[in-house]
């Protein structure tokens, strides 16, 4: 079991069907990528129960099946890299287990749990519209119970919801939020 470490209302309508050059081009008359400029900016750790830290590359593609996932964890913890077929490119591996190192200096960190102070999280985020510092939230990734070995130094415990959600869903939340808020596709 894995933890991760670092919507509803008002939110943009879908984008419109068609091949990706042609939404490049509707949204950007340079013929550029819409989200280029928000290129590098989301940072994913993740901390399992026995406390291996993994640096996950944006560039990684999660497998499919569970069966092609698995083996590349497996081979990740061997090997302590993943790297690309075609290029030689770091998609995962196994860093030093001080997340304090691997943390952007400077970043606001915030925890989020069922048992937090309850925010809404768009309302939430805008404060960070515009700012030049890294936001840091820790998601953790259990069924039950809090997580264990959470970093000590956040400003707030937040709960985004009165219900448990899953982290997956709490990562799309967060995610969402801050495509929307930086204006990203």
């Amino acid at each position: 079991m894995a933890r991760a470490e670092g919507i509803s209302g008002g939110y943009p309508a879908p984008v419109p069907a068609g091949t990706p050059r042609q939404l490049a081009q509707q949204g950007n008359a340079a013929g550029g990528r819409v989200d280029e400029t928000q290129n590098g900016l989301l940072k994913v750790l993740i901390r399992t129960e026995d406390n291996t830290l993994i640096d996950v590359s944006p560039h990684l593609r999660v497998p499919r099946t569970p069966k092609q996932f698995d083996s590349m964890l497996v081979h990740l913890l061997y090997k302590r890299v993943v790297k690309s077929q075609e290029r030689d490119t770091v998609l995962m591996r196994v860093v030093k287990n001080d997340i304090e190192v691997q943390l952007p200096t400077g970043a606001r960190r915030f925890g989020l749990s069922v048992g937090g102070r309850p925010v809404k999280l768009k309302g939430f985020c805008q404060q960070f519209k515009g700012v030049d510092y890294p936001v840091v939230f820790h998601v953790g990734a259990v069924s039950h119970s809090q997580p264990k070995g959470t970093v000590n130094q956040v400003e707030e415990v937040l709960s985004i919801s009165s219900h448990g959600l899953t982290a997956a869903h709490v990562c799309a939340k967060i995610c969402s939020e801050f495509e929307f808020l930086n204006d990203v596709g």
